[in-house]
């Protein structure tokens, strides 16, 4: 059955991930938007949102690998295995389809009005990311451009709030 919350899946980079034995993987994403009243009067925003209340358009972005959903069928005796750890007997596998393996997670709002969008967060999980430092890390730099990308063509005129060149934040 397909989960009706994501409304578009697209292909964002290939990666090498450690996880993946450095085996390049396409990194795939699914998006979720939806629109949303805001009031600024009780919360601010980062940066200050002109006008106050009013509506906005919140956007998930879940980045994932397909890999393959493998059944295991364990045997388990009636009464276990007395002398072992052992639980079971791997009786068959097999291969239903695909299952997404989320990497990590990428929200922002969109407000029309002041055609501003607040990226709120863009990362990977660290089982992901490896040892390299977050500044270095080739798959986080592809994701947050991939992001930046996904998001002028949905917004094309914004005007992003900070960002991040040549490693710094401004």
């Amino acid at each position: 059955m397909d989960d009706t919350y994501w409304q578009e899946h697209i292909s964002l980079f290939t990666g090498i991930f450690d996880y993946y034995r450095k085996k390049p993987q396409v990194v795939r994403a699914k998006i979720h938007a939806s629109q949303e009243q805001y009031n600024n009067r009780l919360l601010d925003e980062i940066v200050p949102i002109e006008p106050r209340r009013g509506e906005r358009t919140y956007v998930m972005m879940h980045p994932y690998i397909e890999e393959p959903n493998i059944i295991l069928t364990v045997g388990i005796p009636k009464n276990g295995y007395a002398d072992t750890n052992a639980i079971g007997q791997v009786q068959g596998t097999r291969v239903e389809g695909f299952r997404h393996a989320q990497l990590g997670s990428v929200q922002a709002w969109y407000y029309p009005e002041s055609k501003t969008l607040i990226l709120w967060e863009c990362f990977l999980e660290s089982t992901f990311r490896g040892r390299t430092p977050l500044g270095k890390d080739t798959n986080m730099r592809h994701l947050w451009e991939q992001t930046e990308q996904q998001y002028n063509k949905l917004y094309k005129r914004s005007f992003w709030r900070g960002g991040v060149k040549n490693g710094k934040l401004n």
